[in-house]
């Protein structure tokens, strides 16, 4: 650059003597500014920058002057505003300020790309003009411009502040487009006007650090750049931006993509007095330090869908990410999933879309899945089912049993199709295969090993019971999976029963074959107490003991014993039971589908059985389950046969009333009298007394499994046991409005610290229990306070909530002294 057009002056004061002599009339003016009198001027000191604005002696045309309430600022008003500047310095001397950040502002338009050559050319040719532009910035950009002007020895002065001082201190700018850096640590910038206002004032030149968070403004120096001296510019796009340059913590810690609830976590635990500023620290606060890092994946997807669980999920897959995992298939999965809600997912449809070849990986994706007791899917369960059933039209049985978790129930139906195939196949349900469905569904293994326990050779009933009936159900489980009708086994025991009848009923009666009206056998029962599962015959004794056991309970004794004829609900004999579960009899009695129904069975016993564990689990003595009858899914397979002393058919044929003076001979029906003088006619085997026969399972006739009933005596898990959390149980089962109060015991695990407690009355609205009402280990609720919370005559069922996690059940019954009695009906009252 020609050195002749580029007049270096030393200091700000220096140069106000010079250009105070330029445009005084008294002295001489020189070179070409009598036709081009404009002063550009480049500072590379701010310091002397805002040293020049506060003794400029010249009337000023701001930039801000044009700025309305909105902080709308149009390249078009900018020029505007220039032009207006231009025509008014012919009269006299004007500073205007800040070219530099009409420059900035309107570069970030692509149209105006040289705007910075439009404004030099104006400077340096207008005529007459005496605009006096002071700039701390865009030097490199007048020398571009320079070069290629062609009238050099034509033009505006321009001059060059050149400092030796090296007091400027610097200034960091921090361009915020997260919008959410706190303000409280820098000079905020929000609006463009008071982005203007310090180079208007050179205030610039006293800032240490500068938050911007105008979005125009941002994008006007990302996009143009800032030069000025000693600044540096940092660019904040997302908070992850920002803890790097705040906290030192780099990007690389971020393995996938932070949410902004994320992010606001981390600054949330950042910003804690005291608190240690690493990563580490940070994923310690949130996953805290667990012993064995790959088993925490079971509890954090494990149902949870709250924000603090979503979070812990976040950061334990971030972590992940960089850990060494035993399972190829784990690792590969985590290096894979992105999402953190999304990992389960991806785990379950792996298997789905046949990727996977090898067996141990996917025995590694069965085995991981099992691990979670409420796993957590993104994907809704109708598009999985969708998937599955296609996986599984397109693959053969042995393919598809490897890939089947029974994570969900639509995976049962196709289980139960391979495991009935393998049965019927010459190489039987290979101990590999059984193992496996020991895994994924440990009631069907139970049911089906017990149908594999079958022996040919048999005892008579009457001389050992207990071998009897175990060869008999053995027998019956195979056949009612496999062929879905009766084998020989089954066929010569039912004639051999038959054929001993009348000494079987003889050793019935004599006591020497457990019968359920036995005294002994009723005072076991009611010693205990015992709970009734309506039509749960000993067909699934083992299944019940299998889920109980699951549930931490022991099963001290399980034992058949034979119903009351007819073997139905209507002569089961003890009516004072705990409690009488009918969804497995009313399932039964619907129509049969084979062999899909077995399915469902099994999944009512395993509802039943969490129903019992929920609210029988905090007892302290054991429990009874029993059953009133079996049943037959034989019969439906049976012929009707029309007698014409049937009055009236029950149970779809399997028994009917009679005529008690009739006399009959037939062997496979059975006249019994009950207690009100009634005589039945039973069935004894799958035929059906009258013109239909039973569409579902049924019962009432005299075929074993229909007379079998199940008994186990079950003991409650151990109250102190280090997995169970807290239980309840009231001190009586019922009450009236003449008790004052009503005492709840807790028990379980007495390390918990009670902080909180919350109860629901018969679903109504959660209510928060005063402390006061909490001594030690028990809670007094007075019947007031729960009839003012929804407490109703009649039964209750209470639900206590304690740290707003610990959900417990207690049930009572209350009556109402307003209650209506037999007594006021007798008169009337």
């Amino acid at each position: 650059m020609n050195k002749k057009l580029l007049i270096e002056i030393e200091s700000s004061k220096q140069l106000i003597k010079v250009l105070t002599a330029k445009y005084s009339e008294k002295k001489p003016q020189y070179l070409s500014s009598v036709r081009f009198p404009s002063s550009i001027i480049f500072f590379n000191s701010k310091k002397e920058y805002k040293e020049f604005l506060e003794q400029a002696p010249w009337d000023r045309s701001l930039l801000t002057s044009i700025i309305d309430e909105s902080d709308d600022l149009s390249c078009y008003k900018i020029q505007t505003w220039f032009n207006n500047a231009l025509k008014a310095s012919k009269r006299d001397p004007l500073m205007i300020l800040p070219i530099t950040e009409y420059i900035r502002i309107c570069n970030i338009n692509e149209r105006n790309r040289k705007i910075s050559d439009f404004i030099f050319l104006s400077l340096v040719q207008s005529e007459s003009s005496k605009l006096i532009v002071p700039m701390l910035d865009f030097y490199s950009n007048y020398q571009a411009f320079f070069n290629q002007f062609l009238h050099k020895d034509r033009m505006a002065e321009v001059f060059s502040v050149v400092s030796s001082d090296n007091e400027d201190s610097a200034v960091e700018i921090i361009l915020d487009k997260s919008g959410s850096i706190p303000a409280k640590n820098y000079i905020s910038i929000t609006s463009q006007k008071s982005w203007l206002n310090l180079w208007e004032t050179g205030e610039i030149a006293e800032l240490n650090n500068l938050l911007i968070q105008n979005e125009k403004i941002i994008n006007a120096i990302e996009k143009t750049g800032i030069s000025v001296p000693r600044i540096k510019k940092y660019l904040i796009n997302d908070i992850k931006d920002y803890i790097a340059f705040e906290y030192k913590i780099p990007t690389s810690v971020f393995n996938i993509n932070p949410t902004k609830e994320i992010l606001e976590r981390i600054l949330s635990i950042l910003t804690i007095k005291g608190e240690i500023k690493s990563w580490d620290s940070i994923v310690n606060r949130i996953l805290g330090n667990p012993i064995n890092f790959e088993n925490l994946v079971f509890q954090l997807w494990n149902g949870e869908t709250n924000a603090d669980a979503v979070i812990k999920r976040w950061f334990w897959l971030n972590e992940a990410k960089s850990k060494q995992f035993d399972s190829i298939f784990f690792k590969n999965i985590i290096r894979n999933t992105d999402d953190p809600e999304s990992l389960l997912d991806n785990i379950y449809q792996k298997g789905l879309n046949q990727e996977i070849e090898f067996i141990n990986e996917l025995k590694e994706r069965r085995e991981l899945l099992l691990q979670f007791s409420n796993p957590l899917f993104e994907t809704d369960k109708g598009t999985l089912k969708k998937k599955f059933q296609e996986m599984e039209e397109s693959l053969p049985p042995d393919e598809l049993y490897d890939r089947i978790t029974c994570v969900f129930d639509f995976e049962r139906h196709a289980l139960l199709k391979c495991i009935i195939g393998f049965l019927k196949d010459s190489n039987g349900l290979n101990q590999e295969k059984f193992e496996i469905l020991q895994q994924i569904w440990p009631a069907l293994s139970t049911y089906v090993e017990c149908g594999l326990s079958k022996s040919d050779n048999w005892p008579l009933i009457i001389e050992d019971f207990d071998s009897f009936v175990n060869v008999y159900i053995s027998n019956y489980i195979l056949s009612k999976l496999i062929f879905d009708s009766p084998n020989d086994a089954i066929l010569e025991m039912q004639k051999s029963l038959i054929d001993h009848w009348s000494d079987f009923i003889s050793v019935l009666k004599l006591g020497k074959i457990p019968k359920i009206s036995n005294k002994n056998i009723v005072d076991q029962f009611r010693q205990e107490e015992f709970i009734l599962i309506d039509g749960a015959g000993y067909e699934w004794g083992m299944v019940l003991k299998k889920l109980f056991e699951m549930k931490g309970w022991k099963i001290n004794k399980i034992q058949p014993i034979i119903s009351e004829l007819p073997s139905d609900t209507t002569h089961f004999p003890i009516k004072d039971y705990l409690e009488k579960i009918n969804e497995f009899d009313q399932n039964q009695h619907k129509f049969y589908q084979y062999p899909f129904s077995i399915v469902d069975e099994i999944g009512i016993l395993e509802n039943i059985v969490d129903y019992i564990h929920q609210y029988y689990r905090g007892r302290d003595t054991p429990l009874w389950i029993i059953s009133d009858h079996g049943a037959t899914v034989f019969a439906r397979k049976g012929k009707p046969k029309k007698y014409t002393y049937i009055k009236k058919k029950e149970h779809g044929g399997r028994y009917g009333v009679i005529d008690p003076v009739k006399k009959i001979k037939n062997e496979s029906v059975y006249i019994e009298k009950d207690s009100t003088t009634r005589s039945y006619a039973i069935s004894l085997n799958y035929d059906n007394l009258g013109d239909t026969t039973p569409q579902g399972e049924a019962h009432g006739g005299g075929t074993i499994e229909e007379m079998l009933c199940t008994a186990l005596l079950c003991i409650p898990p151990e109250i102190n046991d280090q997995y169970e959390q807290l239980y309840v149980t009231i001190e009586k089962k019922s009450y009236s409005a003449l008790d004052e109060e009503l005492k709840v015991k807790i028990k379980g695990n007495i390390e918990i610290t009670i902080k909180e407690i919350e109860l629901k009355i018969n679903n109504g609205l959660k209510n928060s229990i005063p402390p006061r009402y909490l001594e030690s280990k028990t809670i007094t609720l007075p019947i007031k306070f729960l009839r003012e919370n929804g407490l109703k005559n009649g039964k209750n069922e209470l639900l206590l909530i304690f740290n707003k996690t610990i959900i417990t059940f207690a049930r009572l019954e209350f009556k109402s002294g307003s209650e209506k009695t037999g007594f006021d009906d007798a008169f009337n009252l």
